[in-house]
């Protein structure tokens, strides 16, 4: 089934049409029904494919929207998504409803702007639009823990923005920022720097390791609907933005590759380590997200290491594949994570058992589909053992499922961050159990299905790390039943900065004796570091200290790019 070329549009403008009708005639009733209903738009184009590209000519730019084979896999699970989060917000609880309405609807058109561009202006455009946007949603409780999660998520945006556009900048000199994303990849291929400037800008949005901050933070502390709609739709901008714009399948860079890779790998095994220590289930399975990115990204610099890949298949349609698959699996667990204990059905939880088993890559289920095209696309680097480190992934997840599953199971409420205050629930979890099955026929459309059962030896083979994964997990979900807190904060590096600070301030000033380990500990505890934790996070998230900071990422950045432009 194919539509019409001009088709992309309906997804781009339906949300800024219910946007104006809010603020003509402002209401309840148009918020719930309006706010919801703008998807259609996007879901329209997502199972109705453009026949063509269209574009228009607009202050001087041309602006072409169109969808290719990765795409396709995305944008219609993402507009459910985008519902059952219209679905989850109760505008009469919210300070602000205007604002949030405004919130959603520019963040769903630039998402939309982002995931069906054909140049490199358009995608920016979008993607800077969708981020922005996004922190009015954020902040929508308008608690301490949302308010903390919207100052962190800002700051990450713009330190995004700031190095995906210093990356552009490199390479569209001589090619506009008109330019087609093959004629960008052509030019990426030969600046190394601005490759590394792309990924890590586009790094921020998937949540990569040391750039995964927010996540965290943001996940468990602000409003459930912006959760579901950043875990289970607004993600994939980063991974088609990554497929598009690094030449991947399409020429060699074997260092940038290599770095990509092994920054991946890392986002792999510290992203689960992480997800342990965790109580609260929306921070855990943001580290599971973590953890699952760093996958991607470990495929993408492997496949970008080694260029074309003969015999295997098109890498971004693959890499597009896995992303949809985690995000409708994680965007369900992560509804089902609101859901009050008392309004949960007999089924919400083996429905959710079935989402985490997806997610470690039990056979016969998308996730056993994505790992298998995964192998089929690394089966060109002959060095790699793939196997194996399929396997190590499968044991890590299926460890931070369990014990994401224990917490689902417990319901247990660690603090005021994880009340629910959202509203239709049911209907919105059904909604995105129906996108993991809509995720499920597009894969097996647009791939090579699971297939049958393997054989005793390969179902062994593929069973025993995920069996070992689970008891693993099960094992250190037992060991923190008696704990109150999290044995690591959320958001990790972002709460234990004003440590380093104050340590590295001491020992600049000589009043820290580095004699031994035991020494150092003691010498900490004196300095009662733990208990100025909680302000230091504070004073270093005003604004003040904010705007220092970005306007000192902008210089360093501007270097960094000018030095790569020097001839």
């Amino acid at each position: 089934m194919s539509g019409p070329a001009w088709t992309p549009w309906l997804a781009v403008l339906a949300p800024l049409a219910v946007l104006a009708l809010v603020l003509v005639r402002p209401s309840l009733g148009m918020l719930r029904i309006g706010v919801p209903a703008a998807p259609l738009g996007l879901l329209l184009v997502g199972l109705a494919r453009p026949a063509s590209d269209t574009g228009i000519e607009w202050l001087g730019l041309g602006v072409t929207l169109g969808m290719d084979d990765a795409t396709m896999l995305l944008i219609a699970p993402a507009a459910v998504a985008w519902i059952a989060a219209g679905l989850l917000l109760r505008w009469e609880g919210l300070n602000h409803p205007l604002e949030v309405a405004s919130g959603m609807m520019l963040a769903l058109s630039g998402m939309a702007w982002a995931l069906l561009a054909r140049d490199v202006a358009t995608f920016y455009a979008g993607f800077a639009i969708m981020t922005v946007s996004t922190a009015l949603v954020v902040v929508a409780p308008d608690t301490p823990a949302a308010r903390r999660a919207g100052r962190i998520y800002i700051a990450v945006t713009i330190l995004g923005e700031v190095l995906l556009l210093a990356g552009l900048w490199l390479v569209l000199g001589g090619i506009g920022p008109q330019a087609a994303v093959a004629d960008v990849q052509a030019q990426v291929a030969g600046n190394s720097a601005a490759a590394l400037l792309i990924a890590a800008g586009l790094g921020t949005k998937v949540g990569a390791l040391l750039l995964h901050v927010w996540m965290p933070i943001v996940y468990a502390g602000a409003h459930l609907a912006a959760a579901v709609a950043l875990s289970a739709a607004m993600i994939n901008v980063g991974v088609i933005g990554l497929v598009r714009l690094l030449p991947v399948g399409v020429e060699a860079m074997p260092w940038v590759g290599t770095a990509i890779a092994a920054w991946g790998a890392l986002g792999v095994v510290a992203g689960v380590a992480l997800g342990l220590t965790q109580l609260a289930p929306r921070a855990a399975l943001a580290y599971s997200s973590v953890s699952q990115m760093g996958l991607m990204l470990a495929v993408l610099g492997v496949v970008l290491a080694h260029g074309p890949l003969p015999g295997a298949p098109a890498a971004g349609v693959v890499l597009a594949g896995f992303a949809a698959h985690h995000a409708a699996a994680k965007g369900l667990l992560i509804a089902t994570a609101g859901i009050p204990i008392e309004r949960r059905s007999r089924w919400t939880l083996p429905v959710a058992i079935v989402a985490a088993l997806v997610l470690a890559g039990v056979p016969l289920t998308t996730g056993a589909q994505s790992k298998d095209q995964l192998a089929a696309l690394l089966q060109g680097a002959s060095d790699l053992p793939v196997g194996l480190l399929l396997g190590v992934g499968s044991l890590l997840t299926s460890a931070l499922m369990a014990h994401v599953t224990w917490l689902l199971h417990a319901g247990r409420r660690i603090s005021d961050e994880e009340r629910p205050g959202e509203h239709n629930h049911a209907a919105a979890w059904v909604l995105l159990v129906g996108g993991m099955l809509l995720v499920a026929v597009l894969l097996a459309a647009a791939l090579p299905g699971p297939g049958p059962l393997p054989g005793p030896g390969k179902l062994a083979e593929v069973l025993l790390p995920i069996l070992a994964g689970v008891l693993l997990g099960s094992g250190i979900s037992t060991r923190l039943q008696r704990r109150s807190r999290a044995a690591v904060p959320r958001g990790d590096l972002a709460t234990y900065a004003p440590w380093a600070t104050r340590v590295a301030r001491r020992v600049r000033a000589g009043g820290m004796r580095l004699t031994s380990m035991r020494e150092v500990r003691s010498r900490i505890r004196g300095a009662g570091i733990p208990g100025q934790l909680a302000r230091g996070e504070e004073r270093l998230a005003t604004w003040s200290v904010a705007m220092f900071v970005m306007l000192a990422l902008v210089v360093v950045v501007g270097g960094i790019t000018w030095l790569g432009a020097a001839p």
